[in-house]
């Protein structure tokens, strides 16, 4: 473990009953205690790939955290293929489950996701009404 951490980030890395939410303000070591969990739980034997979830509320943030994993991961010489780990935003990660789970849906293989505006028109189509603002 990076000896960097402060009591509460040490005490969340540590930790190997379960699971563990974060929150903190901006500038806090979020990011920081996340990687390091990781590779703590991986470390200790306590996780593989495909048992870990990290999640993130922007795009921009879960591809930071794929980032430094992967290179703390490969610091800390630990052979891990993080495209297994589940790491995103709570809309990617659903998404993923949706399509790696399709079968147990009613949900056409090959289904698509609006974005707003399509969303809008969709309902406009339905609906008869003006757009939504």
């Amino acid at each position: 473990m990076n000896s960097s951490a402060n009591l509460s980030q040490k005490k969340a890395i540590e930790h190997f009953d379960g699971p563990v939410l974060i929150i903190a303000g901006p500038g806090s070591g979020k990011t920081f205690t996340l990687v390091e969990r990781v590779v703590a739980l991986i470390e200790a034997g306590k996780a593989t790939a495909e048992t870990l979830l990290v999640v993130t509320f922007t795009e921009k943030a879960a591809q930071e955290l794929t980032t430094r994993i992967s290179n703390r991961l490969l610091s800390a010489g630990l052979s891990f293929n993080v495209n297994e780990m589940y790491i995103g935003t709570f809309h990617s990660l659903c998404l993923r489950v949706l399509k790696d789970h399709s079968e147990f849906t009613r949900l056409k293989r090959s289904f698509n996701l609006l974005d707003q505006f399509d969303q809008q028109y969709f309902l406009y189509q339905r609906l008869g009404s003006g757009p939504i603002n």
